[in-house]
C-alpha cells in the first residue's frame, strides 16, 4: 500500500524523537558553521594572528574533525548506543568552545575551539543513524529532508546572532558563549533521548 506524503510526515511529525533529533541538528549545525564563519575573524582580530597562522589554524578544526568521524564512528557501531555519544560530542564542544574563549594564551585559545569543533563533528554521522532508527523506512527521506532543511535552515541565522551577541558584548567571548549554549542544548536533547 503506497502511503501519502501527509502520511509519511505525520509518522515522523508526531514522534518527540523526532523533534529532539532536530533540535540536536539544528544545534550541531549552528555550532559547525557559526564556528568556521567566525573563526577566521576571530583569530585574526580577537587573537592576533597573521594571516598565515591564521589560515593554517583554520585549517586545524576540518582536520581534528575528520579524524574525530573515523574513530568515534568506529566506537558507535561497536557500542551500538548513538545519543550518549552525540550528547558527549556537544559538552565537548561546549567546554572547548568556553576554555578556548578564555584561555590567556592565543595558541591554547586556537587549539581548544578547534577541539571543541572536532567534538561536535562526531555527533553529525550518529544524528542521522538515529533518524533512520526512528522513523519508518518508508519516510526516511520526507524525515531527512525535514530534519535537513529545518536544522540548516535555522542554522543559517546562527552568524548573524553570533554577530549581535559580539556587538552587545563588546567581544567575541559574548558570540562564543551563545554556541556554548546551543550545545549545552543539545547536550540536554540527547540525554533525553
Amino acid at each position: 500500500k503506497t502511503e501519502t506524503l501527509g502520511q509519511r510526515i505525520k509518522s515522523f511529525a508526531l514522534d518527540y524523537r523526532f523533534w529532539l533529533l532536530t533540535v540536536n541538528y539544528f544545534c550541531i549545525a549552528s555550532i559547525w558553521w557559526g564556528t568556521m564563519a567566525w573563526l577566521p575573524n576571530y583569530l585574526k582580530a580577537a587573537r592576533g594572528f597573521s594571516w598565515t597562522a591564521m589560515g593554517a589554524l583554520s585549517a586545524l578544526p576540518y582536520i581534528l574533525g575528520g579524524i574525530s568521524l573515523l574513530i568515534f564512528g568506529h566506537v558507535a557501531d561497536k557500542l551500538g548506543r548513538r545519543a550518549p555519544l552525540i550528547c558527549l560530542g556537544h559538552i565537548g564542544a561546549a567546554a572547548g568552545i568556553y576554555f578556548g574563549a578564555h584561555a590567556p594564551d592565543n595558541l591554547t585559545a586556537a587549539i581548544l575551539i578547534s577541539c571543541g569543533i572536532a567534538a561536535i563533528a562526531l555527533a553529525l554521522p550518529q544524528s542521522w543513524t538515529i533518524l533512520q532508527q526512528i522513523v519508518p523506512s518508508k519516510a526516511v527521506g520526507a524525515a531527512t529532508g525535514s530534519m535537513n532543511g529545518l536544522a540548516n535552515g535555522g542554522s543559517a541565522f546562527a552568524t548573524v546572532l553570533i554577530g549581535y551577541f559580539i556587538s552587545i558584548s563588546g567581544s567575541y567571548v559574548g558570540g562564543l558563549m551563545f554556541l556554548v549554549g546551543l550545545a549545552i542544548l543539545g547536550a540536554f536533547c540527547m540525554l533525553i533521548l
